[in-house]
């Protein structure tokens, strides 16, 4: 039993097989590439920051993924020593840079956990408060204590 996952037990004897196959992470990347019409973007960013609403282009794309990821939950599986687990959560990362008292900057990894009923404008505000409470010059993330 895992706390980030639980084992998923109705798999294909070929899903099964995989972990087996591909041993390394390295083995398993995955890529993809998709094109997107910038402009459509911004007009939508445009119109909603003129209804009083902001929206940033990360949690456009944040929300939009893990709307695909809502779909098709498969996408957020994981493989640990050979066994396959669903994730019990949908987290992303990223760094955000904050100044020192000195005037050096600095930088820390950030997490924020999502919920199924999150929409664009809840994740720009999870964004954003995650930002403000960690923008400080303090350790106060446990990234940054472990530094």
């Amino acid at each position: 039993m895992r706390p980030d996952g639980t084992r998923v037990r109705d798999l294909t004897a070929i899903m099964q097989a995989l972990p087996y196959v591909m041993p390394k992470r390295y083995d398993a990347q995955n890529w993809a590439e998709e094109n997107l019409d910038e402009d459509a973007i911004r007009d939508y960013i445009r119109a909603k920051r003129r209804e009083g609403r902001s929206v940033t282009h990360m949690s456009l794309l944040v929300s939009a993924y893990y709307r695909a990821v809502l779909k098709n939950p498969k996408i957020n599986y994981f493989v640990m020593n050979r066994r396959i687990y669903k994730r019990n959560h949908f987290c992303f990362s990223f760094v955000i840079l904050k100044t020192r008292a000195d005037g050096t900057p600095d930088e820390t990894s950030l997490k924020v956990y999502l919920e199924p009923e999150d929409t664009v404008f809840t994740v720009t505000e999870k964004i954003r408060s995650t930002i403000e409470k960690n923008q400080n010059v303090r350790h106060n993330n446990d990234t940054d204590r472990f530094a």
